[in-house]
C-alpha cells in the first residue's frame, strides 16, 4: 500500500509542544488518522538535519535528540529499521545521487510532529538528512528516488516550514503580540504556496524550483533549510494532488501542512 506523502510545518517547538497551541491540537487529532493507515515505518526528513551528503539514519532504537528547551523533561523514542535505511540509501544511489548510511538524528524538527502523531512510539523510524550543497533540483531528485521505498507502506514525513523568518518571529514574540497573527510578506508567500501545492501537480515541481524568485521568498526564508523538505515531499509525491490539511501562523511562521495523495 502506498501511503500519502506529508509535509508539516513544525513551527517554534516551545509553542507547538504547548497543548493550547492550534497546531499541537491538530497534530494530536490528525495522528488518529495517520495511525489508522498502519504505516510499516516512517521516513522523516527534518529541516534541522543537514549533513555533508544525504544520510539515511538507521539504528535499533531511535531516541529523541535533546536539541531544544521544549524537550526538557520529555522522553520519546521509537524502534529503528536499519534494513530500511540501507534499502533507501541504495535506491537513492541507484538514481545516481550520493547518499550514505549513518546514525539517526531525531532533532526537534522530527520529534515535534512524531511525538504528537505517534505518542506510543511503536512505529519504526528512519531519518533522512538534507545535504549541505544540494539545491532545489537535488532535493526533488531525492524525493523521486524514494518512491520505491514508499511503495512498501512507508510514510514520508517532511518537516520544515512553509515560511520561516525567525527574526520577525522573535520580534513579535518578545513584543507579546498575538501568536496567531502574522506579517503581510508571510501571508502572501503562504497563499502562493497553497495555490501551487493544491493546483495542477504537473507544474508543481517547476514552480517550487523557482520559488526563490517570488518577491517575498527571501524574507520568508532567509535560509532554505525549512523549505527544502517540501521539495523532497513534492518529488516523492509525483503527480499526486496536494491538499491543505492545516492552516495558521505562529507569528510570522506559517504552520501550513499538506497531504499529497
Amino acid at each position: 500500500m502506498t501511503l500519502p506523502v506529508l509535509f508539516v510545518s513544525h513551527g517554534a517547538a516551545t509553542l507547538t509542544m504547548d497543548p493550547t497551541d492550534p497546531t499541537h491540537q491538530w497534530l494530536t487529532t490528525f495522528g488518529e488518522i495517520v495511525r489508522s493507515w498502519q504505516p510499516s515505518a516512517v521516513l522523516v526528513c527534518s529541516g534541522h538535519d543537514v549533513r555533508p551528503t544525504f544520510t539515511f539514519g538507521g539504528a535499533r532504537r531511535v531516541p529523541m535528540l535533546m536539541d531544544h528547551p521544549a524537550g526538557a523533561g520529555m522522553k520519546w523514542e521509537a524502534p529503528g529499521r536499519e534494513d530500511l535505511a540501507t534499502y533507501a540509501r541504495d535506491q537513492v544511489r541507484a538514481a545516481g545521487i550520493r547518499a550514505e548510511f549513518g546514525a539517526p538524528r531525531l532533532d526537534h524538527g522530527a520529534w515535534v510532529p512524531l511525538r504528537l502523531l505517534f505518542p506510543a512510539g511503536d512505529v519504526p523510524v528512519v531519518t533522512v538528512s538534507l545535504a549541505e550543497e544540494a539545491d532545489a533540483e537535488a532535493n526533488l531528485a531525492l524525493g523521486r528516488a524514494l518512491r520505491p521505498v514508499l511503495d512498501q507502506g512507508v510514510l514520508l514525513l517532511a518537516s520544515g516550514g512553509a515560511t520561516h523568518d525567525q527574526a520577525t518571529f522573535r520580534r513579535r514574540y518578545f513584543a507579546g503580540l498575538d501568536p496567531r497573527g502574522t506579517e503581510p510578506f508571510s501571508a502572501r508567500l503562504d497563499a502562493w504556496l497553497e495555490n501551487i501545492l493544491t493546483g495542477d501537480p504537473t507544474g508543481r515541481d517547476l514552480a517550487l524550483t523557482t520559488a526563490s524568485t517570488h518577491t517575498d521568498y527571501a524574507r520568508a526564508h532567509p535560509t532554505p533549510d525549512h523549505f527544502l523538505p517540501l521539495l523532497v515531499a513534492s518529488g516523492a509525491a509525483g503527480t499526486r494532488v496536494g491538499a491543505r490539511l492545516h492552516t495558521g501562523f505562529q507569528h510570522a511562521l506559517s504552520m501550513a501542512a499538506y497531504r499529497f495523495g
